[in-house]
Parts: structure tokens; sequence; C-alpha cells
């Protein structure tokens, strides 16, 4: 099976809510920025 468009909309969409939840876990625990954080920001950016 091909993933149609809003497949990958979907996914991407739910990467993006994970990857904010854990970024505002890691700033409550003053924990650092990492690769995981970079990436959410490459997502914004391409938003």
């Amino acid at each position: 099976l091909t993933p149609g468009p809003d497949d990958v909309a979907i996914a991407e969409d739910s990467l993006e809510a994970l990857l904010r939840l854990r970024y505002r876990a890691r700033i409550d625990l003053g924990r650092s920025e990492d690769d995981y954080d970079a990436l959410l920001d490459d997502l914004l950016k391409n938003a």
C-alpha cells in the first residue's frame, strides 16, 4: 500500500504534536535542547 496525501498529512501532524509535547516536557524538566528539538524547528520552518 502506498500512503495517500491524507495519510502523510496525518502522520506529519502527529509527529509535530508529539515533538511539541516532548519539547515542553524537556523545558519543564530543565533539559537542554537536542536533535529532536531541532527536528521540530525544521518541521515548523517548512510548514
